[in-house]
């Protein structure tokens, strides 16, 4: 069930930011690990983000030069998160460089 409202949710918050929701293509994406829980909006962020790389809104050949941490609200702001440290420290970690 929660996937689907994810679906609606980011639908909404990409119209409300004013940009383009590509409703005349069929868009399918699979968040894995299954064991991975997928009980809140954490997840919208980076649908939105590859909605966009997808559609052709963004150049998705820069994507691997950033890591983004956030929650995505209703009307397409950014909502801070917690443990952004330590995602900042992992993301050192996994090679991504502060910018």
């Amino acid at each position: 069930m929660e996937v689907r409202e994810a679906r609606e949710r980011v639908r909404c918050a990409i119209q409300n930011a004013g940009f383009n929701f590509p409703s005349s293509q069929l868009i399918t994406i699979h968040l894995a690990p299954d064991n991975l829980h997928k009980d809140s909006g954490r997840f919208d962020l980076p649908i939105a983000i590859g909605i966009f790389a997808a559609s052709g809104q963004i150049d998705s050949s820069t994507l691997k030069e950033y890591a983004c941490a956030g929650e995505l609200s209703l009307s397409g702001d950014l909502r801070s998160v917690h443990g952004a440290l330590a995602m900042v420290l992992g993301a050192q970690k996994a090679g991504h460089q502060h910018k």
